[in-house]
This record gives structure tokens, C-alpha cells and sequence, in this order.
């Protein structure tokens, strides 16, 4: 129902079904809701989509969209370079003003969250994670982590369990 309702731009219904816990990201024969929307130029369809944490479609091009479609993709685009430059302020910025996503992918899909650790911008990383974010579910992280030092995968488990909630008893 998604995907029909992306290929066919209806953001009011995609809205209604994401309410109801629709896999934003749920794949059909290498489709997903974004895709078709992008195929079909239905640029608020992909921006509500987006907005849900959403990839990006194949082959997109901020040439060949709407100012407010473009707008996202730029400030999505903005946070891995901000990280990759280490401004942290501004980076505290966009993720108080952004509380719904939780990846801010890039155009390539790659998490925000990727970005900071495969760059071992460590503060960063741990930023991002009080402010919930996290890796994208297509994202392997084993090789990220192959190419850490022990020094650096023991900074990354002080993180975590810095970061990791108690479970209650029951």
C-alpha cells in the first residue's frame, strides 16, 4: 500500500499508512516507496518519505527536484560535512531542530552515524547517539569496525554502555 501510494504521490496517504508502522524502507523487486515516488517526480511524496528516515532513491540528483526536496537532501548532506569538519555546535543545531530522524542519510544512504565512526570522529558519534540516531538497517558495520584499533573499539564500548539504558528487572 505504500509504494502505491508513493508511486502514485499521495503523501496524505503515505502519511496515514507510516502512522500505522509501515516500513518506509520495505523493498519489492529492488523498489521502494521512494524510488517509485522518484520515478514518478512526485517530489513531496520523496520528501514525506525522507522525512520518515527513509533512503534515498537510485540515482538522485538534487538537479532534478523541488527547492524544499532539495533543501532536505542539502541539510542531510550538510551533517556529514559538519562532522567530517567538526562543528559540533552546528551539528547540535540541526539535530534539536531534526528530532524525528533518526539516520540523516546522505544521497549515497550512508548514516550520519557511519560517517562519524568510519572517520573516527568519536565525540561525534557519541553525540549523535544521545540524540538517538543510528545506522542505517542496509549499513555493515563489521567492516567499519575491522579497521579500528583496540584503543579505538574500547572508546567505542565506553560509549555504549555509557549511552546503554538499564533494562528493569521484570
Amino acid at each position: 500500500l505504500l509504494m502505491l501510494a508513493a508511486e502514485a504521490g499521495n503523501s496524505k496517504v503515505i502519511n496515514y499508512l507510516l502512522t500505522l508502522g509501515f516500513d518506509v524502507n520495505h523493498m519489492i523487486n529492488e523498489e521502494t516507496a521512494a524510488s517509485l515516488a522518484w520515478q514518478n517526480r512526485h517530489f513531496d511524496a520523496i520528501l514525506t518519505l525522507l522525512k520518515a528516515n527513509s533512503l534515498f532513491p537510485p540515482n538522485f540528483s538534487v538537479n532534478f527536484c523541488s527547492e524544499e526536496l532539495k533543501s532536505f537532501a542539502n541539510l542531510s548532506q550538510s551533517m556529514h560535512r559538519l562532522i567530517l569538519k567538526e562543528n559540533l555546535e552546528e551539528i547540535k543545531k540541526i539535530l534539536a531542530e531534526n528530532p524525528n530522524l533518526r539516520h540523516f542519510y546522505n544521497s549515497k544512504n550512508v548514516s550520519a552515524t557511519t560517517t562519524a565512526l568510519k572517520h573516527k570522529r568519536f565525540e561525534f558519534y557519541e553525540l549523535l547517539s544521545e540524540f538517538n540516531l543510528s545506522f542505517g538497517s542496509k549499513e555493515d558495520i563489521d567492516e567499519i569496525m575491522e579497521k579500528l584499533t583496540e584503543n579505538e573499539k574500547k572508546i567505542l564500548r565506553e560509549i555504549h554502555f555509557k549511552h546503554a539504558q538499564n533494562l528493569p528487572e521484570k
